[in-house]
């Protein structure tokens, strides 16, 4: 046995890259942000098929769930980048008739921070500077919900069922139902620290302190 080095072309700028299928189905799926597109390659014999996308993507996320179009449990990718407000769905598993229609492009209100998965809900949220967009990924739509403050400090509780957040100086804590999209407030008795300190106290809050 002696291993050899098997180059693939990636593309312009290739920056994520995941597996999905099994065995003799299992393909790589890459995308190049340089170049706006995803490739999925054949790793046993080096084919690639390349998809043109409309927005950049530097991001994969890979999961198995249905959509809109197909009931079935087959893989499914969501192509993103954080300095882009447009998202990508990809149904990988079915390119062979016509790749175009297996592309799916979906426009944020802005540009995404940070993508919080929760796949075991189909669900994401996508954490912006002032608001948060709750996508279903079965249904492929996006809810956005707008908040006062900024939310670059945001933590799930331990169920990841509810999103809290404290903004500097004020007597409260505000939280979002991931369920039912409902927002709420909790009074303190003391205003928040800043830095660390303020986000420690808030991760005990979310954590359980807090009934």
């Amino acid at each position: 046995f002696q291993p050899a080095i098997n180059p693939l072309s990636g593309g312009n700028g290739p920056s994520d890259m995941a597996l999905f299928g099994s065995g003799t189905a299992e393909r790589l799926l890459v995308v190049a942000q340089r170049s706006a597109q995803a490739l999925v390659i054949d790793p046993a014999s080096s084919k690639t098929q390349t998809l043109p996308l409309k927005t950049a993507a530097q991001r994969i996320l890979l999961w198995q769930g249905s959509s809109p179009r197909d009931a079935r449990m087959r893989w499914r990718a969501l192509l993103y980048s954080d300095t882009q407000a447009g998202l990508t769905f990809l149904d990988p598993e079915d390119l062979s008739s016509e790749p175009s229609d297996s592309v799916e492009q979906l426009t944020l209100t802005g540009n995404a921070s940070s993508l919080i998965p929760l796949l075991s809900d189909e669900q994401v949220v996508a954490l912006q500077g002032s608001g948060v967009n709750v996508l279903d990924l079965a249904k492929r739509t996006v809810t956005p919900i707008a908040s006062s403050s900024p939310l670059s400090g945001a933590l799930f509780d331990e169920d990841r069922k509810h999103l809290w957040v404290g903004p500097t100086g004020q007597l409260w804590l505000g939280s979002l139902d991931l369920d039912s999209g409902m927002t709420d407030e909790l009074r303190l008795d003391a205003r928040r620290g800043r830095g660390r300190d303020g986000a420690a106290r808030i991760a005990g809050a979310a954590g359980g302190v807090v009934q």
